[in-house]
């Protein structure tokens, strides 16, 4: 099962042994059903979150962009595999059409994966989020 094999790998983990129980047997004994039970508790834990995550409704940022009051900066990589480029596409085309047009920005990154963009353009990224909070965090 799932939690015998989270359980094995914590215990047999050498900085488990060496660095919590620091080489101590009786330690590392008395250790591992804690751990067992941890596991098991974690297991059923994230089980029923699973469970709550997927039968809830996601909310989507589409449902309230209309609603947007501040400036907004968008930013997404073309290489993003969870959310597609396209919802920010379709964020940015009706900020653009909103009351608050003129304190949008945006910036699509080329080959960015999702929260990636800062690993695979890290001077572009900077440069758009710091003059973005100049513009208008300034006072």
């Amino acid at each position: 099962s799932s939690v015998a094999a989270l359980t094995d790998f914590v215990v047999s983990n050498v900085g488990f042994r060496v660095v919590l129980c620091k080489g101590n047997q009786l330690a590392y004994t008395l250790l591992y059903p804690l751990c067992v039970l941890v596991a098991f508790a974690t297991n059923i834990k994230v089980s029923r979150h699973i469970r709550r995550v997927i039968t809830d409704p996601v909310p989507s940022a589409l449902d309230v962009v209309d609603k947007i009051a501040v400036p907004l900066l968008v930013m997404h990589g073309t290489n993003d595999q969870i959310v597609p480029t396209s919802h920010s596409e379709e964020i940015i085309a009706r900020c653009k059409r909103g009351p608050h047009a003129d304190t949008l920005e945006s910036w699509i990154c080329p080959g960015g994966g999702h929260c990636q963009l800062w690993d695979t353009d890290r001077g572009e990224f900077e440069s758009r989020v710091i003059a973005f909070l100049n513009r208008h965090c300034a006072s």
